[in-house]
């Protein structure tokens, strides 16, 4: 190949002996092509160092929309919940050499100021974490022909969609009790201003009474103005469990930090875990192996989670998804010693 002529798909399509289609499965890291097939574009891809053109009218790069969460007044928008969702999101995007903005989003800000931001950014595709139920952005994004994937939110089937199946994320914890010997439950739920959460404390009082439970179920009572500190929460709620918990019972926890609140209250009652009471929390993402007891928990595969969705707001980029993707991920279920 002569120096500086650069050759097509088309033409590495040619060479390779297969389709264009062919080409394009395998620069997208699709499954869909057989091992020595992919082998052989590589090399013929890698003999001409060839690189795909940037899609044509945008730039090839994804703007993640971030949604913060306050805490008194302080925004932190990083929360742990979302680093592993962020890691495979940019696991994927770094490995395609797809470059990645990262654009928060404060509560206060207007659906059209969103647009505003994602237009200035020119990227191609719009990734949007934590966005609430029926986002007036994502409207505005489908409007302006700006193609977008939402994580973890219960958005409408004419959305693209990754998440997990929240009735399964209880049951495993709820089941998980009953086969350990346990009697009656205590669910701590964070704020129901949150979805998820609203619907797992359903799926908590539902579970419960099919499965034979005697529960008692505490919210935080954050307004649904304010973002909650989950922390205080935690160790709040733990203040209402009765004087007289026993090892036949078990405290679920609606998130990490609820049980780590939780933790520190019981231990200054003289509570110990799991011999006093058992825990169990939902999701895993601040160091539950690591904590004393270890946290058993049943968990969203966040970083799963982020992988996917960098994977199909690519193919989504592209063209190739014709139908909205809605996709639900199992939760894992992780026994450790608390439960």
């Amino acid at each position: 190949m002569a120096e500086g002529v650069k050759k097509s798909i088309h033409q590495i399509a040619k060479e390779a002996g297969v389709s264009v289609a062919t080409v394009s499965r395998v620069l997208n890291d699709s499954p869909r092509v057989r091992a020595k097939t992919r082998t052989k574009i590589l090399s013929v891809i890698q003999k001409n160092q060839y690189a795909p053109k940037p899609i044509k009218g945008r730039s090839a790069s994804i703007t993640v929309l971030l949604h913060g969460v306050e805490y008194e007044g302080k925004e932190s928008w990083f929360e742990p919940y979302l680093q592993p969702i962020l890691d495979g999101v940019m696991e994927v995007l770094t490995e395609r050499q797809v470059g990645a903005v990262i654009l928060p989003v404060p509560a206060a800000w207007t659906a059209w100021r969103v647009l505003d931001g994602v237009r200035k950014r020119q990227t191609g595709a719009v990734i949007s974490l934590l966005s609430p139920a029926q986002d007036p952005a994502l409207k505005l994004l489908t409007e302006h022909a700006i193609p977008f994937l939402v994580i973890n939110n219960g958005s409408d089937k004419t959305q693209h969609r990754i998440g997990t199946d929240n009735r399964r994320l209880v049951e495993l914890l709820v089941e998980h009790a009953l086969a350990t010997g346990k009697r009656r439950l205590y669910y701590l739920s964070p704020s129901i201003r949150y979805a998820d959460h609203e619907e797992r404390l359903s799926w908590v009082r539902e579970l419960a009474v099919s499965r034979g439970f005697s529960l008692q179920t505490e919210v935080d009572p954050s307004e649904l103005d304010k973002a909650p500190d989950n922390f205080i929460a935690g160790y709040r709620l733990a203040q209402r469990l009765p004087a007289t918990l026993n090892a036949q019972e078990a405290v679920i926890c609606g998130n990490p930090e609820i049980a780590i609140g939780c933790l520190r209250a019981l231990g200054e009652r003289g509570v110990a875990v799991p011999g006093g009471v058992a825990l169990g929390v939902i999701d895993d993402y601040l160091f539950g192996e690591w904590m004393h007891p270890s946290l058993t928990c049943a968990a969203q595969p966040l970083r799963a989670m982020g992988v996917l969705a960098g994977q199909k707001i690519l193919s989504i980029l592209r063209g190739e998804v014709k139908k909205p993707v809605d996709l639900t991920l199992d939760p894992v279920l992780t026994v450790r010693s608390s439960l």
